[in-house]
């Protein structure tokens, strides 16, 4: 083999490790984002929610500026491969394409709670919970899930 085609060779195998590792590091990024988004939002207790006759809980009124969680659909559907989960990585290495949030078809309520708006005769403001659990997330966890990556490409290069 020419030192050309083993420079090739050893080029494929970082790229796929790299596309492996990538896909790796977004699940696991996933993970990490819970604590951040459950910092944006008030657990279900009984100072906040109040059970019907029928057995079904019900929000009490929410002057905070922190969403409620009331059955944790919401909270499900920001976990990896759960309902209405997204999370995708296309493109390629050079031109990659991250899609991450939440299924609107599944959990129609995620929009209006981040942004805010009005449900029949309801305005609800906005409480988000999204993008600052994103934002701080960038600012003190994605620097080393991008380190990850890079060591591991390194690595891969290195064992060629």
């Amino acid at each position: 083999m020419t030192l050309e085609q083993q420079m090739q060779a050893a080029k494929e195998r970082t790229l796929k490790t790299l596309e492996t590792t990538s896909e790796f590091n977004l699940r696991e990024a996933q993970v990490d984002l819970q604590v951040y988004y459950a910092d944006e939002m008030n657990s279900a207790t009984t100072s906040n929610n109040v059970r019907t006759k029928s057995g079904k809980l019900r929000a009490l009124r929410n002057d905070t500026n922190q969403l409620y969680i009331l059955y944790g659909n919401l909270v499900r559907s920001l976990q990896p491969k759960q309902r209405g989960n997204i999370a995708e990585i296309s493109g390629s290495l050079t031109n990659p394409f991250i899609k991450l949030g939440i299924d609107l078809s599944v959990i129609p309520y995620a929009r209006i709670h981040e942004f805010g708006g009005t449900a029949g005769k309801s305005k609800i403001p906005a409480r988000p919970y999204f993008f600052p659990a994103l934002q701080k997330y960038a600012k003190e966890g994605f620097e080393e899930r991008l380190q990850a990556i890079v060591n591991a490409c390194i690595t891969t290069w290195n064992a060629a």
